[in-house]
């Protein structure tokens, strides 16, 4: 089932982006690829320069993670107002992803909980060349409110079932 539902969300979301297998999904755009792959409350972004500039900066939205990790020699920030948005760069060429180099940054999804979604990401060069967005890739989200209540009310009707089921056989075994 939850197969199903991954390969739903792959064909909503645009075409510039392929499936790998159920727990990835790779874009491609202005010389850039990042590779989306989720493990458990793990989301890795595998950034690929294909034939771009030099790759200095890195964000991505990340609402409700913690442990975000740039590659080495990667600074890094996140911004816990508004979009919450890990932000990754680096001020030294020597570790800017250059083309065919890959890098992989990586946040965990926090107790609060969230839900597989779209957001978006961007990738910034060590030129004036204007940065790429990436829109509707593979991240995080939180849940909707919606989905908490329907979740709660499930819960109190198979408890409210559970208690009026055990009181009506209990009441049987008494007559008995």
């Amino acid at each position: 089932m939850r197969s199903l539902f991954i390969l739903f969300l792959v064909a909503l979301m645009n075409h510039s982006a392929y499936a790998e297998d159920e727990n990835s999904r790779t874009y491609e755009q202005g010389g850039v690829r990042i590779k989306t792959t989720i493990t458990a409350h793990l989301y890795e972004w595998q950034v690929t320069n294909i034939d771009a500039p030099p790759i200095m900066k890195f964000q991505v939205e990340t609402p409700r993670c913690y442990s975000q990790r740039p590659p080495d020699g990667w600074e890094w920030s996140f911004d816990t107002t508004g979009d919450e948005i890990f932000y990754a760069w680096t001020d030294d060429p020597q570790y800017a992803i250059r083309t065919g180099q890959t890098s992989l940054f990586t946040a965990r999804l926090g107790s609060a909980g969230g839900i597989l979604g779209q957001v978006d990401a961007m990738i910034s060069f060590d030129n004036d060349q204007a940065p790429v967005v990436f829109h509707d890739i593979w991240g995080p989200v939180p849940k909707p409110v919606s989905l908490v209540i329907t979740v709660a009310i499930t819960i109190a009707a198979i408890a409210l079932f559970h208690v009026l089921l055990v009181g009506k056989i209990l009441g049987k075994k008494k007559r008995a």
